[in-house]
């Protein structure tokens, strides 16, 4: 309840206790009524609300309905205040409802007149309070639509003419509230229409009458002479006023003219002076320089004779040097600086290929020199594989996904490449989890060049032996009949596709070397990988991933222990049908990504091979999850970057599913220290 508001009730005697006499029922809100019988009636009505109104006593702003003749009630209004004038403004103006007055109208004694809330009683009628032209417009479209054919000539007699037969044949119709609403409207066009009509006869008639009026024509006459004179005073002004402005325009000109004149005449003898100065300065700058001319000619002279005598003396002890060379100084050579910073090392001379070596696998656990407590005991066969992993991995600070990815690759027949800080030694963690400690360590040099270096030989002169001599066929004879690992350490720092690739793409694996020797991977020893960063490695051939899968490891971890190692997860070759249910599983995730980036058919095989690998340790996602970082996002970061690289990680990292916000954060960057290693 506002303040001010007006409010009809019931009074019913208060029989019970209390002093109050009477109790108020059922009370109503009334509204302010505007006193409109004396215009017309509420098609009249309707017309002048649609136009502003002078204000008059009991026009107030707010909420009202107005009292139209015979005695119907018009509403609600809402009244807007605008200086002297008032506006009528309604929710739906075109379909305003009215309401018989009956005893419903209260007058109070200080005039004010209010009436009760009539909107939860049935009205009976609408009334159109638009303006006319509104009303017109909407009336000839509901003319055009009665009568049943369109208006084809737009002049005033062929649209009263639509509006009288429209209004015609509504009038014999059924009689209903809509009905009603648009014979009212048709009313009203019609009205307007003669309004106009006579409007324009009466105009001609008295604008004709006008003329011939005594008092009208001689006005006419004084008004004609006073604009005549107006006009030719004007014009001489504004003819006065161009001319004056077309001689300033031109004494302007004229000034700017000589005032630039002026300028570029000063400007002209600064920079004559300026000139003779600047050539003054030239000779004696010229005179100087033929001065030192002549003192460097001199000096040059000089310095040739001095240089032909140093050039002598070189030649001579360059011949002497050179004869040392050649009499069996190579030993010097081979202990260089730049030939260790090459990775050759210590080089041996005239050394065959034989099949013994001082270097060999640990044979067993007890040899192990990366775990710190190793017994030797029989197979624990009721321990699973995924538990035994995850104790391998907590022993040395390890995340068991790093171990479950080097077992998957590994039960694949790929090549794990670690990269990171702690990637070294998450191999010997697995290797001694799963091959009891037998790990070899095989350097990479910057000149390997063919897979005969990975035999220690120098493939560029065959007798030429490196440190690493015998370590590859130690590697595979120690492992016959059981398993172990080789793990190429900084694989990056030569060009894979010369000296490794040639080998994992060769089936059998075997490399020929010199002296007709041939040596053959088998598979009781896995290959694993490490990837240097830097400055001296070289970026990795996209080939590479059709044969390997990448697993980060970034953080550095400590050295473990791990109890019940004697070949429990021995890996196992894969199941015939698991990669083809690998394939089925990932076919949402790579489907269609070589069509949008140049992706090797090859890498899909790799993915493929690895989730089988997984299915045994890893959930579907994180199966999922492993193939993106260890396979695709690899794969990409070698062969794009930049903006290219952003958009391909995006896509296929948002075809994940389960994968946080922070998981996608690692992946991405994940894949910048990708591109950073392999590119």
């Amino acid at each position: 309840m506002q303040k001010f508001s007006v409010w009809f009730f019931e009074l019913e005697a208060n029989i019970g206790n209390g002093k109050d006499r009477f109790l108020v029922r059922n009370p109503r809100e009334a509204h302010r009524v505007i006193d409109f019988r004396d215009h017309g009636e509420v098609e009249l009505i309707a017309r002048i609300a649609s136009d502003p109104l002078p204000m008059r006593s009991g026009i107030v702003p707010g909420e009202v309905f107005l009292w139209c003749a015979g005695d119907v009630i018009l509403g609600p209004f809402h009244v807007k205040i605008h200086g002297d004038q008032s506006t009528l403004e309604a929710t739906q103006p075109e379909r305003v409802r009215y309401w018989p007055a009956d005893s419903n109208v209260v007058a109070l004694p200080d005039g004010a007149v209010y009436v009760g809330n009539l909107l939860q009683f049935a009205s009976i009628g609408h009334a159109d309070c638009r303006s006319d032209h509104d009303v017109l417009r909407q009336a000839l479209r509901e003319a055009v639509v009665i009568v049943g054919d369109a208006i084809e000539d737009r002049q005033y007699a062929t649209s009263k003419k639509a509006l009288e037969e429209a209004a015609r044949r509504l009038r014999s119709g059924e009689n209903t509230a809509e009905r009603e609403l648009v014979v009212q409207r048709l009313k009203r066009a019609l009205d307007i229409c003669e309004d106009s009509a006579t409007l324009r006869a009466l105009a001609k008639q008295l604008a004709e009458q006008l003329l011939i009026h005594p008092q009208v024509t001689a006005e006419l006459a004084v008004r004609k002479a006073q604009v005549e004179a107006e006009a030719q005073t004007n014009a001489k002004e504004e003819a006065s006023a161009v001319a004056r402005h077309e001689i300033d325009l031109a004494f302007a000109s004229q000034r700017a003219v000589l005032e630039e004149a002026q300028t570029q005449a000063t400007r002209t003898r600064a920079e004559l002076e300026q000139v003779r100065v600047e050539v003054q300065k030239a000779e004696s700058r010229r005179a100087e320089l033929q001065t030192e001319i002549d003192a460097a000619e001199r000096e040059l002279t000089e310095a040739k004779g001095r240089a032909h005598g140093q050039l002598h003396e070189l030649e001579d002890s360059v011949r002497h040097q050179v004869d040392e060379i050649l009499e069996g100084t190579s030993s010097t050579l081979a202990q260089s600086v730049v030939l260790r910073a090459l990775g050759a090392g210590e080089w041996h001379t005239q050394k065959q290929l034989s099949g013994t070596t001082t270097v060999r696998l640990p044979q067993s656990a007890a040899e192990n020199p990366y775990s710190e407590t190793v017994s030797e005991y029989s197979t624990v066969a009721d321990e699973s594989l995924g538990r035994h992993l995850s104790s391998a991995a907590r022993s040395w600070g390890l995340s068991r996904l790093v171990l479950e990815r080097i077992h998957a690759s590994v039960r694949a027949g790929l090549v794990p490449v670690l990269t990171g800080n702690g990637g070294m030694t998450a191999l010997h963690a697995y290797a001694a989890a799963v091959f009891a400690g037998r790990i070899a360590v095989l350097p990479v040099a910057h000149d390997f060049l063919h897979p005969v270096d990975l035999l220690g030989v120098q493939a560029s002169e065959p007798s030429i032996f490196r440190p690493h001599s015998g370590l590859l066929e130690a590697a595979i004879e120690a492992t016959r009949g059981k398993s172990g690992m080789l793990v190429l350490e900084s694989l990056n720092r030569a060009p894979t596709e010369s000296y490794l690739l040639p080998w994992l793409q060769n089936q059998p694996q075997q490399i020929n070397g010199p002296f007709g020797s041939s040596v053959e991977l088998h598979r009781g020893l896995a290959v694993a990988a490490t990837a240097a960063s830097g400055a001296t490695t070289a970026p990795l051939s996209p080939d590479i991933w059709g044969h390997a899968v990448a697993i980060d490891v970034p953080n550095y971890p400590r050295t473990g222990a791990v109890s019940n190692i004697a070949g429990l997860a021995e890996p196992t070759a894969l199941p015939s049908d698991a990669v083809r249910q690998a394939k089925t599983q990932l076919t949402d995730l790579v489907d269609g990504l070589d069509e949008n980036w140049p992706i090797d058919p090859g890498v899909f095989d790799t993915a493929n091979r690895f989730a089988a690998g997984l299915a045994e340790t890893q959930s579907t996602d994180e199966t999922a999850i492993s193939v993106v970082a260890c396979v695709l996002l690899p794969a990409l970061s070698t062969v794009l970057n930049g903006d290219d690289l952003d958009a391909a990680a995006e896509q296929i990292i948002e075809r994940l599913d389960n994968v946080d916000d922070s998981h996608a954060r690692k992946l991405r960057t994940l894949t910048l220290r990708l591109h950073g290693r392999f590119a």
